[in-house]
């Protein structure tokens, strides 16, 4: 093995490691939501919480994320993260009750927060110079690969075995992994006497590097926080709902199954694709076509009580190619705006908020479900949150970067 080449055996590393702690934890936990419905005897209201408590931990364990990694080596911190994440898809399969549900809940959202997307961007940061953007999007990628593969494995367990079954399937699943990602990691480069990937060693190649020259002024850096909270309410609640949507609006259990394939198939395509934009035509640009994509792939998710599989088809697809800007812009964006030595405390804040989003709006679709008995007027209040958000972010980040070129 090149030892000037590792820092690809850490991407993929980090990949496997998001596939567990992020994918199989929140993107490919939606094909659950209908069953914790009508298995686990749970209310909408009720299924929502537990996507609102995973969130709330989640958010909790990104606070704690910072201190963490200034005590324990990331090496550690992402393994015990792992072993957290499999220890709580055990106590999904041993739960009876709804609190029961809300603890599994819990442990699942502080192993993706504590060891989640924060400590694979720092790795990702800590072993590329260059390639960071095909890198990151690589890695992002692998939550996609959860919906492709996962899902539908998870749908044959339920319906051959039971939902029980599953979830002790994924618990020693995640396990097995963690063992091979602890083999495979480590914490920099000079652990293996080695260098990151492409490095910049002259000062006119460091100047290229995606990194703002300065950080951001201080009411525009909180107007992209707000920003970044604001999308985070659809951005990262509404792949949660896909599954419900479609199935109370008449979509049989393979079907839903297939949609959430084909979704996780884009978003994977779409986190890779947007990493090598970024990399070609800037953050900017590249986002645009993303937020285009996930304006019109809800839109048409909206026609969900229509019945047509080729409308729910084009919904899934573009709003999984839309919806990869949820992570992968998060690492472009903190670069835009932040200089390389500020670079990590933006990461964290962006991540965290975006989950505080989450959080505050993790129960409105399943309270809306409640009230009107559909999701689709839910689908219709994140598509709003979507166009406003988007336009917001996208604003203040080109006046970010105006403001750090003319000066």
């Amino acid at each position: 093995m090149d030892k000037k080449q590792y820092g690809w055996w850490i991407c993929f590393a980090c990949s496997l490691m998001l596939f567990c702690n992020t994918g199989l934890s929140t993107t490919g936990f939606s094909i659950y939501q209908p069953y914790l419905i009508r298995l686990g005897g749970l209310t909408n209201t009720q299924a929502s919480s537990l996507i609102l408590l995973r969130n709330l931990s989640g958010f909790i364990g990104m606070l704690c994320s910072g201190k963490l990694l200034q005590r324990f080596e990331i090496r550690r911190i992402v393994t015990a993260g792992m072993l957290i994440n499999g220890s709580a898809f055990f106590f999904y399969g041993i739960s009876r009750s709804f609190f029961n549900y809300c603890f599994a809940a819990l442990l699942i959202g502080f192993s993706y927060g504590a060891a989640g997307n924060i400590p694979a961007t720092i790795l990702i940061t800590r072993w590329f110079d260059r390639y960071r953007g095909i890198a990151l999007g690589i890695c992002m990628a692998s939550t996609g690969l959860s919906t492709i593969i996962a899902s539908p494995l998870i749908m044959l367990l339920m319906e051959k075995h039971s939902l029980q079954f599953a979830f002790f399937s994924e618990a020693a699943f995640v396990l097995c992994c963690s063992i091979i990602v602890y083999a495979l990691l480590r914490s920099r480069p000079e652990c293996l006497h080695t260098q990151p990937i492409g490095i910049i060693n002259s000062e006119s190649d460091r100047s290229n590097q995606k990194y703002a020259s300065k950080t951001a002024g201080r009411s525009l850096y909180l107007y992209m926080l707000a920003g970044i909270f604001l999308f985070g309410m659809p951005g990262n609640i509404l792949y949660a709902h896909i599954s419900v949507l479609y199935e109370t609006s008449g979509f049989d259990a393979m079907q839903v199954s297939f949609l959430l394939s084909i979704f996780g198939a884009a978003l994977t395509i779409g986190k890779i694709g947007y990493g090598y934009m970024s990399d070609k035509i800037g953050t900017y640009r590249s986002s645009w076509f993303l937020y285009s994509f996930c304006t019109i792939g809800t839109l048409l998710s909206c026609f969900a009580w229509d019945g047509s599989i080729w409308i729910a088809r084009a919904a899934v697809i573009l709003m999984g190619l839309g919806f990869a800007v949820t992570t992968v812009s998060m690492p472009m964006y903190a670069a835009g705006i932040s200089s390389e030595s500020d670079y990590a405390i933006t990461m964290s804040r962006f991540q965290s908020l975006s989950t505080l989003g989450a959080l505050l709006f993790g129960t409105v679709p399943g309270i809306i479900a409640d009230k009107t008995g559909s999701y689709i007027p839910a689908f219709i209040a994140m598509l709003f949150l979507i166009i406003i958000s988007s336009v917001f972010l996208q604003f203040i980040f080109h006046r970010i970067i105006r403001t750090n070129v003319i000066s």
